[in-house]
């Protein structure tokens, strides 16, 4: 017995009609073969957008006066911060190659984390207060989420008098925008006119957050620099964002920081000046450009031995920085 037919179709030879009949498995090896060829192109086109980036420049167009804001941060001639401390909220896995471009398959673990400054009164400042678990169980599935912690911070930023964020995606303003004590603590947020705009206007945090009020925070407009506190200077920093922001601090003990939230993802981006890969600059919606210059301008400061920058997510760096006492661990 010959094999199913399929279907049949008409081929001309010598001028008649001739139906021509396609066995079953021939079709479904032309199937295969076909499904075949789009996976294999997929599986191309994804490792070449996580090997390829923007190239990181010979000369920076973005210019950080590191002496004008050091003069703007003790301006006011007010006591500095005498401590910086961290809380880990949460954890998610991702593979490097999503963070740096040529980073591969290897796995990559995103910090998430609030930081706090403390003054010699004890008032203090937020900066950057993540989101909460509802949130991170919608965005990473079955990753850690440290409630205690989360709580810890919430009570933090009640009796802070200064909440602020580097940039307005969910997990560096989340933590204002869910807050139960929304009401209590929004008028101490400030969000750059920028950050406000764009918070607005974003979907994935008005899905996450249906309840926000995100027209009541304050909001400010400066061009470059801005002095929001003794020891403490907003950069502007679009790229990573459009309010993208970084976050300069002057310690009272001659100690700086530098705040550079999600520029780049692992210290190791601005070491080897080398940006995210093109997979992660897409689907991130970001200046690619922008974000390569801002990476040579940070990678020309590495040399100066009392700046140290802060990179949101990367946790290898937080416990060497905890490891050193840059900052301690736990909120007050």
């Amino acid at each position: 017995m010959g094999q199913p037919v399929v279907f049949q179709h008409l081929v001309h030879h010598g001028g008649l009609i001739i139906t021509q009949k396609i066995p079953i498995s021939r079709i479904l090896i032309i199937i295969f073969l076909f499904f075949l060829g789009l996976v294999s192109v997929a599986i191309a086109t994804f490792f070449l957008s996580i090997n390829y980036s923007e190239d990181v420049p010979d000369i920076s167009s973005y210019e950080l006066d590191l002496t004008e804001i050091r003069a703007l941060a003790t301006s006011s001639g007010d006591s500095l911060p005498t401590h910086i401390n961290n809380v880990l909220i949460a954890k998610a896995e991702f593979i490097r190659g999503q963070v740096i471009s040529g980073g591969w398959m290897d796995p990559y673990t995103f910090h998430f984390s609030t930081f706090q400054l403390v003054y010699p009164d004890s008032s203090s400042i937020i900066i950057d207060p993540v989101h909460n678990k509802t949130a991170h169980e919608t965005m990473f599935p079955e990753q850690p989420f440290f409630q205690k912690r989360f709580q810890e911070s919430q009570a933090a930023m009640r009796s802070a008098k200064l909440i602020l964020s580097t940039h307005e995606h969910f997990d560096h303003v989340g933590g204002i925008i869910s807050a139960s004590h929304f009401n209590e603590i929004h008028q101490k947020a400030l969000l750059s006119q920028e950050q406000r705009s764009a918070l607005l206007n974003d979907a994935e945090v008005l899905s996450l957050f249906p309840d926000n009020d995100i027209q009541s925070i304050p909001f400010i407009e400066y061009d470059k620099y801005h002095a929001v506190a003794p020891g403490v200077v907003l950069i502007k920093a679009p790229g990573h964002t459009p309010g993208s922001q970084m976050i300069f601090v002057k310690r009272q003990d001659g100690k700086e920081f530098l705040f550079v939230g999600d520029v780049v993802w692992s210290m190791d981006n601005i070491l080897t000046m080398t940006s995210r890969p093109l997979f992660s600059t897409f689907f991130g919606n970001e200046d690619a450009a922008q974000v390569a210059n801002q990476i040579k301008t940070l990678n020309s400061l590495m040399n100066d031995a009392e700046l140290h920058i802060i990179v949101a997510h990367d946790g290898a760096r937080r416990k060497a920085d905890l490891d050193n006492k840059l900052y301690w661990e736990g909120l007050q």
